[in-house]
């Protein structure tokens, strides 16, 4: 994000290249991107010019963008594109892309109604994954932490579709629930896995946060979550992601990574 507001996160300027260093280094085939500037986009989406780049632009409201100015600056740009997926073309062939608000009428442009400000924004990609054929459904998001139960329910059942069709889905983003949060419960007790419990064991009070503590009102917890519902993958390793040059950190949260193997045969 360009305006953080965290004390340990240095201006955007300072750690680009690092985060750009650090996506390059995933290896990964998807990436989730949340609280992303138009110009953030673009200097990334240069930088990793193997991955297709799906968001969705709007143009903000005039009040809207009045009232964020004056809180944040006049440097808010008047664009909203704050959660984007890449796909990397070629291990994902891209079969079509669309998005959802995270409100009661989702389908309605810059909808949101549980409370928050902000409207959010999730964005999903149906893709066949080339080595084996397997067909995926890829979405993220950034859920706020005023609503998480009824932003996650509102998710899933976007997802329901995919899921009814038997497809291989992955949810994952800032997904601003925690183990004893409902959201989470929600998604792991309806058949959904948590990547980092399959590839680490069932959390405890040892398990890694995803959340850089500010030292004012956000204890460090894991928040951002990679969860899936397949019978043809397992998760095989989970893990966060921290600068070893550069800036202390790259973000007001970890970078997560999950990696997956799947059963299907190539083809």
């Amino acid at each position: 994000m360009d305006l953080v507001g965290h004390p340990a996160v240095p201006e955007w300027d300072r750690r680009k290249e690092a985060c750009l260093e650090a996506l390059r280094s995933a290896d990964a085939d998807a990436i989730g991107l949340q609280e992303t500037s138009p110009s953030q986009l673009r200097f990334l989406s240069a930088g990793l010019p193997e991955f297709d780049l799906w968001t969705h632009r709007i143009q903000l409201p005039a009040d809207f963008l009045a009232t964020v100015r004056a809180r944040f600056g006049a440097d808010v740009p008047a664009e909203f594109a704050e959660v984007a997926l890449l796909t990397r073309r070629e291990t994902l062939d891209v079969e079509g892309h669309d998005h959802w608000w995270l409100s009661p009428t989702p389908h309605q442009e810059f909808s949101a109604g549980f409370g928050n400000f902000t409207p959010r924004l999730a964005v999903r990609a149906r893709a066949r994954h080339r080595p084996t054929g397997l067909l995926l459904t890829l979405a993220t998001t950034h859920i706020d932490q005023r609503a998480p139960l009824a932003m996650t329910e509102t998710c899933l059942r976007q997802l329901g579709a995919d899921v009814e069709a038997g497809r291989t889905v992955i949810f994952f983003g800032d997904l601003n629930t925690h183990t004893d949060r409902r959201g989470y419960d929600l998604m792991v007790s309806t058949g959904w896995r948590d990547s980092y419990d399959a590839a680490r064991g069932r959390a405890g009070p040892d398990e890694i946060p995803t959340f850089i503590d500010d030292g004012r009102r956000w204890p460090s917890r894991r928040i951002d979550h990679v969860l899936y519902r397949s019978s043809h993958l397992r998760a095989v390793d989970w893990h966060t992601v921290e600068p070893t040059e550069g800036p202390s950190w790259l973000s007001d949260h970890f970078p997560v990574i999950a990696r997956f193997v799947s059963d299907q045969e190539a083809r």
